[in-house]
């Protein structure tokens, strides 16, 4: 059973992806955000996770979280599912808070052992591209935050990422999915075990990205500037290899 986990800063390509997958959401066995999910975002909310009461302390401790993920994978494991499917950006949800996104080092630890095959899909896309996207979207509606917030989760999905098995993720770089698709698409059937038709057929989903022309030029020169490349070194090692390849 496949738990296929897609990663990512704000506007790298979630809903690229969401989009293509969705034949694959309809049929049985494929479970999208299921039980696990909440169980997961709990854990990772700090505001809950570090609250003082005894309840919370309790659902939160590593012993009864790993037990109520176990129980979960082996109850679709009876209903045979063949893929678990958890999504999310870094960082997740309102209030925005730069803390407020997936631990993968606590879920690999929490998940050793269990009756899952986890394959990470990482999603990079030019820094400025991101930083727009998520801007345009309104989002933030604060452009400096909003880089720094891309910046720190680059920076924080490279260190994470560092420590986890090469074999366990790839990296999809977007600009290069928007260019040929279908040849991506191969590749990522391929990593998934997702059906290659299914896949390809889905494609009629996606929509032309939005363009920087759009934004204007003072926009545009405050995001260009923060990210020289000075600090693109931060993380660009990183996401330049265990990249998925074409098909």
């Amino acid at each position: 059973m496949k738990f296929i986990f897609l990663v990512g800063v704000e506007g790298t390509g979630h809903h690229m992806i969401r989009a293509i997958l969705k034949g694959h959401f309809e049929k049985l066995g494929f479970i999208d955000e299921g039980l696990y999910h909440d169980v997961l975002l709990n854990r990772w909310d700090v505001n809950r996770r570090f609250n003082r009461e005894n309840r919370l302390i309790r659902i939160f401790k590593n012993d009864n979280c790993r037990k109520r993920l176990d129980n979960i994978f082996n109850r679709y494991l009876s209903q045979n599912a063949t893929h678990l499917f958890e999504s999310a950006s870094f960082p997740y949800f309102n209030p925005r808070d730069t803390l407020r996104r997936p631990d993968i080092i606590d879920f690999m630890e929490l998940t050793d052992g269990l009756p899952i095959d986890v394959r990470f899909l990482i999603l990079y896309r030019d820094p400025v591209a991101a930083t727009y996207s998520a801007y345009r979207r309104k989002i933030s509606n604060n452009i400096f935050e909003q880089t720094k917030i891309v910046e720190d989760n680059l920076i924080y999905i490279e260190r994470q990422f560092s420590q986890i098995n090469e074999d366990d993720y790839r990296i999809l770089i977007f600009e290069n999915f928007i260019k040929d698709a279908e040849r991506y698409s191969k590749a990522l059937s391929a990593w998934w075990g997702l059906d290659e038709q299914i896949l390809i057929s889905d494609l009629n989903n996606l929509h032309e990205p939005n363009h920087l022309v759009k934004a204007s030029k003072e926009e545009l020169e405050k995001i260009d500037n923060h990210f020289s490349s000075k600090r693109i070194k931060q993380w660009s090692s990183f996401f330049s290899r265990n990249i998925l390849s074409k098909v």
